[in-house]
């Protein structure tokens, strides 16, 4: 049986790039991906292109649309006037329709994790559209676990670059498996071609193939879809606080925080611990004795937690419920305290973000631990316009930028008026814009949430009736997310799902 044969695909020649570090040709994965995708969505087929990033995603989409013939153009009018609500409502939430991925969609479009929802749903749409794009090009979002099958499916490139380690890294293979695996049409087609664009070229001298051919089919073809190495997350948590011991990270700390320091809560653990896969991998290999050893280290080092942080048994439970360290809880409660929760329940939810604002900015030497995921602070940095090499002390200091993003997110402004707000300008995609909506908004919703939980506590503490808790507070990590400042608005979205939040904004004020 042969392992390969050489099949011709294209009529048309297309150029291979050239390495200037190495003086050797590389495949010019994304030219060609759009070369390919070109030619298959012009025979109607639908084509799926998988790409590294949302830059790429951008570029090979224009690329196909440059290749394609002009006629495609009455698809999206007639889709656009299929679908005119939805388009009204993602006009109002940008700007102008100039700013959405979507306009230039014709034949192709473009799927990544910077689309707002509702351009999400309208590109799948209008990919599914049989009189709809014949090409969709998508970053690993469409991937995992979205099903959009297509006839053909394009992969540009079996690697990456990591932005952690700043090289490049070949794709799992059974991430490769599973974009190859949206190859095909539900009902319509069992089978479906799927092309892999290598990261090397592959040469054919006469009769032999170069050896990056047998990579892929040793690393990848010859597996099967279960080719997925499974590692316990609970054992390498384990094996962290092992080597590690104290002190630990923040991400160690909010892990061992869910984790309860009594008696009951030390049982649970170790039930946990018993059933996982970990456990289940030392039992096979003999070694379950060692397993229960770093289990009893884990329960030793959150025992020795406690001590060290000093917290009453609320606070306890309000940072084990948010995985966030209990000393944020601590100084937003003194915080709540000392402003008293009389002048809290007066505040409008603008008011509120101005206050919570200003004790973030007070609260500079134990930041990380309020902003602790992954790239917040860089995200924070950027849209406060600061340099890379600032401080953690002058990126607090600039926190007031973001407060002022937030105030103009809930009040309704478009992403436009955010954007300038950001850079004095809106241009291409309103990028800044859709990182602070997209990105930063549910973190900060997350930790508003926080003022909620803490002022709760603070009600029953005092013997207030549980409808003491004003609405604004109880709904305020929704009306953050959603970006309203009204809760009477977050009603009216509820209600009235159809609209955006600007649309929720302009006909609510209408009525008033």
């Amino acid at each position: 049986m042969r392992d390969y044969s050489l099949v011709k695909m294209l009529d048309l020649p297309v150029n291979l790039t050239a390495s200037n570090a190495y003086w050797s040709l590389t495949p010019n994965r994304n030219a060609v991906a759009a070369a390919l995708g070109a030619h298959y969505g012009g025979q109607k087929l639908k084509t799926l292109i998988f790409v590294a990033n949302p830059r790429n995603a951008i570029a090979t989409a224009k690329n196909i649309e440059n290749k394609m013939s002009s006629n495609s153009t009455g698809r999206f009018r007639r889709f656009h006037d299929k679908h005119k609500d939805e388009f009204l409502a993602l006009e109002n939430e940008l700007g102008s329709i100039k700013y959405s991925y979507l306009s230039m969609a014709n034949s192709t479009v473009v799927h990544h994790g910077n689309l707002l929802s509702i351009e999400r749903a309208l590109s799948e749409q209008y990919f599914k559209d049989p009189d709809g794009a014949s090409a969709l090009v998508a970053t690993a979002t469409l991937a995992q676990g979205i099903n959009l099958p297509a006839e053909i499916v394009i992969i540009a490139g079996d690697d990456r670059f990591n932005t952690e380690t700043n090289e490049l890294e070949s794709v799992d293979p059974h991430e490769l498996l599973n974009a190859a695996g949206r190859a095909g049409r539900a009902g319509q087609s069992s089978q479906g071609a799927v092309i892999i664009i290598p990261s090397r070229v592959v040469s054919i001298d006469g009769k032999s193939i170069s050896s990056k051919w047998w990579e892929l089919k040793d690393q990848v073809f010859s597996k099967s879809d279960q080719c997925l190495v499974v590692n316990d997350p609970l054992e390498v948590f384990l094996d962290d606080i092992q080597s590690e011991g104290l002190p630990l990270d923040s991400k160690k700390i909010n892990m061992l925080l869910r984790i309860r320091s009594n008696q009951a809560g030390k049982g649970e653990t170790e039930k946990i611990f018993s059933n996982s896969l970990g456990s289940f991998r030392a039992s096979k290999h003999g070694k379950i004795s060692l397993f229960r050893e770093k289990v009893e280290t884990l329960l030793s080092v959150r025992e020795k937690l406690d001590g060290q942080l000093g917290h009453s048994s609320w606070q306890y439970e309000i940072s084990l419920k948010a995985g966030i360290h209990p000393l944020v809880i601590i100084g937003l409660s003194d915080a709540i305290n000392k402003m008293g929760l009389s002048k809290l329940f007066s505040m409008s939810i603008a008011e509120i973000i101005t206050w919570y604002s200003s004790w973030i900015r007070s609260s500079g030497a134990y930041v990380e631990k309020i902003f602790n995921r992954p790239n917040t602070i860089e995200i924070i940095r950027r849209l406060s316009g600061l340099p890379k090499e600032s401080s953690l002390k002058e990126i607090v200091n600039n926190f007031v930028r973001i407060e002022g993003l937030l105030l103009s997110y809930v009040r309704g402004d478009s992403l436009e008026a955010i954007e300038i707000r950001i850079n004095k300008e809106a241009k291409g995609y309103l990028q800044d814009a859709r990182v602070f909506v997209l990105k930063l908004v549910p973190e900060l919703s997350f930790l508003f949430g926080i003022i909620s939980l803490v002022t709760k506590q603070l009600v029953d503490i005092e013997g207030l009736p549980n409808d003491a808790l004003p609405a604004t507070l109880r709904f305020l990590s929704s009306c953050i997310k959603e970006g309203f400042d009204n809760v009477e608005i977050l009603s009216f979205k509820i209600k009235n799902p159809r609209f955006s939040r600007v649309q929720c904004h302009l006909l609510f004020n209408s009525t008033i």
